[in-house]
């Protein structure tokens, strides 16, 4: 390989390495989505949870912050995923320069079957307590008013 064509490649590893770099400091922010919009006006009087996959853990960190009532017909499933990777070719422009998420965040507030409100965002690694923490915020704050 001729010196040139290894300075193009090295030029472009680090554009491409900066990029994702500024990216990932600014953070995706979460969607948030209100499927009833009566939700904004009127706080649920209560929440039941559930994890997936089962985390105990997890769990127990948000009953830290919330007295969850395993009666009441509103649900909150915390859902996450790590260690995701993306081998699609659809997306090298976007792995290249801005960086791909290895692992996102869910939460879905449903009644029945019916999905009432719904936080989503991507991480850059694994989810963590705090990432978990700072979800939970958001869905209190929007559903039941805490």
């Amino acid at each position: 390989m001729s010196s040139e064509a290894s300075l193009l490649i090295s030029l472009v590893t680090v554009v491409a390495l900066g990029s994702a770099a500024a990216y990932w400091a600014n953070r995706p922010q979460p969607l948030v989505r209100f499927y009833d919009t009566n939700l904004t006006a009127h706080k649920l009087p209560c929440l039941s949870l559930r994890t997936q996959p089962y985390t105990p853990s997890y769990e127990t960190l948000l009953k830290q912050t919330y007295r969850f009532d395993a009666q009441c017909p509103y649900r909150v499933t915390l859902r996450y995923k790590g260690g995701i990777v993306c081998n699609s070719t659809y997306n090298v422009p976007q792995k290249c320069v801005e960086g791909m998420p290895h692992a996102f965040l869910r939460f879905d507030v449903q009644r029945g079957f019916k999905t009432l409100y719904s936080y989503y965002v991507d991480v850059d690694g694994k989810v963590d307590e705090d990432t978990i923490r700072e979800g939970w915020k958001r869905v209190k704050k929007d559903v039941v008013g805490d």
